[in-house]
């Protein structure tokens, strides 16, 4: 479990890492459709929900969502 005072935090969906939002999604678990912080709906899956949130698969760094850091940043009041 995870807690926080952040509105969002990052989870892998769909193959990047999307900022989600802690008080929808607390906990996300496979099969649970959810939306990112730059509007994509998605059905997680059991990588989504693995622990290792920065790899994919085949062991490369997993890419981060530039729509969702740019919305982060605007809502946090940081420039991107």
């Amino acid at each position: 479990m995870m807690t926080t005072d952040r509105p969002f935090r990052w989870h892998r969906v769909a193959g990047m890492l999307h900022a989600i939002s802690n008080t929808n999604y607390f906990d996300a678990f496979p099969d649970d459709e959810i939306e990112t912080l730059c509007g994509l709906t998605a059905r997680l899956t059991r990588i989504d929900c693995s622990r290792r949130l920065a790899k994919l698969p085949n062991g490369a760094p997993a890419p981060t969502c530039r729509a969702c850091h740019r919305r982060w940043c605007e809502i946090e009041g940081i420039p991107p």
